[in-house]
Protein backbone atom coordinates (compact mmCIF):
# COMPACT_ATOMS: atom_id res chain seq x y z
CA UNK A 1 0.00 0.00 0.00
CA UNK A 2 3.17 2.18 0.63
CA UNK A 3 3.63 2.03 -2.79
CA UNK A 4 0.90 2.90 -4.33
CA UNK A 5 0.06 6.10 -1.60
CA UNK A 6 3.67 7.12 -3.03
CA UNK A 7 2.96 6.96 -6.54
CA UNK A 8 -0.73 8.84 -5.54
CA UNK A 9 1.21 11.63 -3.86
CA UNK A 10 4.03 12.31 -6.49
CA UNK A 11 1.10 12.48 -9.01
CA UNK A 12 -0.49 15.07 -6.90
CA UNK A 13 2.57 16.63 -6.39
CA UNK A 14 3.52 16.66 -10.21
CA UNK A 15 -0.45 18.03 -10.67
CA UNK A 16 0.15 20.81 -8.40
CA UNK A 17 3.65 22.09 -10.14
CA UNK A 18 1.14 22.12 -13.31
CA UNK A 19 -1.10 24.11 -11.62
CA UNK A 20 1.36 26.49 -10.15
CA UNK A 21 3.45 26.69 -13.81
CA UNK A 22 -0.54 27.25 -15.59
CA UNK A 23 -1.46 29.82 -12.78
CA UNK A 24 2.22 31.49 -13.24
CA UNK A 25 1.38 31.85 -17.13
CA UNK A 26 -2.27 33.23 -16.85
CA UNK A 27 -1.04 35.61 -14.47
CA UNK A 28 1.79 36.97 -16.97
CA UNK A 29 -0.84 36.91 -20.04
CA UNK A 30 -3.36 38.69 -17.63
CA UNK A 31 -0.81 41.27 -17.17
CA UNK A 32 0.30 41.61 -20.83
CA UNK A 33 -3.51 42.19 -21.76
CA UNK A 34 -4.05 44.54 -18.96
CA UNK A 35 -0.54 46.50 -20.15
CA UNK A 36 -1.39 46.65 -23.96
CA UNK A 37 -5.31 47.78 -22.89
CA UNK A 38 -3.71 50.51 -21.43
CA UNK A 39 -4.53 53.99 -23.19
CA UNK A 40 -0.77 55.67 -23.01
CA UNK A 41 0.58 52.31 -24.43
CA UNK A 42 -2.22 52.32 -26.89
CA UNK A 43 -1.80 55.57 -27.86
CA UNK A 44 2.26 55.19 -28.06
CA UNK A 45 2.08 51.79 -30.37
CA UNK A 46 -0.47 53.11 -32.73
CA UNK A 47 1.69 56.60 -32.94
CA UNK A 48 4.85 53.95 -33.33
CA UNK A 49 2.92 51.80 -35.90
CA UNK A 50 2.28 55.16 -37.95
CA UNK A 51 5.35 56.19 -38.10
CA UNK A 52 6.42 53.06 -39.16
CA UNK A 53 5.06 52.24 -42.27
CA UNK A 54 7.74 54.11 -44.55
CA UNK A 55 5.20 54.55 -47.38
CA UNK A 56 3.28 56.85 -45.07
CA UNK A 57 6.21 59.06 -43.77
CA UNK A 58 7.29 59.26 -48.30
CA UNK A 59 4.17 60.65 -48.35
CA UNK A 60 3.64 62.40 -45.66
CA UNK A 61 7.14 64.13 -46.58
CA UNK A 62 6.23 64.91 -50.08
CA UNK A 63 3.21 66.61 -49.48
CA UNK A 64 5.11 68.69 -46.71
CA UNK A 65 7.72 69.42 -48.83
CA UNK A 66 5.70 70.59 -51.83
CA UNK A 67 2.95 72.38 -50.41
CA UNK A 68 5.12 74.07 -47.67
CA UNK A 69 7.62 75.27 -49.99
CA UNK A 70 5.59 76.81 -52.75
CA UNK A 71 3.46 78.54 -50.03
CA UNK A 72 6.51 79.90 -47.78
CA UNK A 73 8.00 81.07 -50.73
CA UNK A 74 4.71 82.93 -51.82
CA UNK A 75 4.23 84.21 -48.12
CA UNK A 76 8.15 85.58 -48.26
CA UNK A 77 8.01 87.32 -51.83
CA UNK A 78 4.32 88.47 -51.38
CA UNK A 79 4.57 89.71 -47.59
CA UNK A 80 2.00 92.25 -46.51
CA UNK A 81 2.02 93.81 -50.03
CA UNK A 82 -1.58 94.50 -51.56
CA UNK A 83 -0.22 95.37 -55.07
CA UNK A 84 -1.59 93.09 -57.72
CA UNK A 85 1.90 92.76 -59.25
CA UNK A 86 3.78 91.31 -56.32
CA UNK A 87 0.84 88.68 -55.91
CA UNK A 88 0.66 87.70 -59.33
CA UNK A 89 4.43 87.18 -59.53
CA UNK A 90 4.29 85.18 -56.15
CA UNK A 91 1.44 83.26 -57.80
CA UNK A 92 3.39 82.71 -60.72
CA UNK A 93 6.65 81.97 -58.54
CA UNK A 94 4.57 79.50 -56.09
CA UNK A 95 3.93 77.46 -59.58
CA UNK A 96 7.13 77.41 -60.70
CA UNK A 97 8.63 76.15 -57.51
CA UNK A 98 5.55 73.24 -57.02
CA UNK A 99 6.26 72.15 -60.83
CA UNK A 100 9.93 71.98 -59.61
CA UNK A 101 9.89 70.47 -56.74
CA UNK A 102 7.44 68.09 -58.89
CA UNK A 103 10.09 66.95 -61.40
CA UNK A 104 12.99 67.08 -59.38
CA UNK A 105 11.04 65.07 -56.19
CA UNK A 106 13.55 62.06 -55.44
CA UNK A 107 16.38 64.41 -55.08
CA UNK A 108 14.56 66.44 -52.38
CA UNK A 109 12.62 63.53 -51.20
CA UNK A 110 16.00 61.34 -50.28
CA UNK A 111 17.20 64.83 -48.30
CA UNK A 112 13.74 65.56 -46.47
CA UNK A 113 13.98 61.40 -45.80
CA UNK A 114 17.23 62.26 -44.17
CA UNK A 115 16.29 64.68 -41.83
CA UNK A 116 13.24 63.08 -40.90
CA UNK A 117 15.66 59.87 -40.31
CA UNK A 118 17.89 62.07 -38.14
CA UNK A 119 15.31 63.55 -35.94
CA UNK A 120 13.12 60.38 -36.05
CA UNK A 121 16.17 57.83 -36.02
CA UNK A 122 14.18 56.02 -38.99
CA UNK A 123 16.32 53.67 -40.98
CA UNK A 124 15.17 54.43 -43.81
CA UNK A 125 16.27 52.50 -46.86
CA UNK A 126 16.35 53.95 -50.49
CA UNK A 127 13.88 50.90 -52.02
CA UNK A 128 11.30 52.30 -49.68
CA UNK A 129 11.68 56.22 -51.17
CA UNK A 130 9.72 55.65 -54.30
CA UNK A 131 6.83 58.56 -54.52
CA UNK A 132 3.65 57.17 -56.26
Amino acid sequence: MKNATQKLNEMIAAKELEKAKAEEMIRQNVNNIAESINPINIIKNSISDFFSSKNIVNKIVGVAVVAGSGYFLKKIIEKNSSSIFNKITSMLIEIGVINYIKNNKEEIKTAGLKIIDKIFDFKISENQSEVK
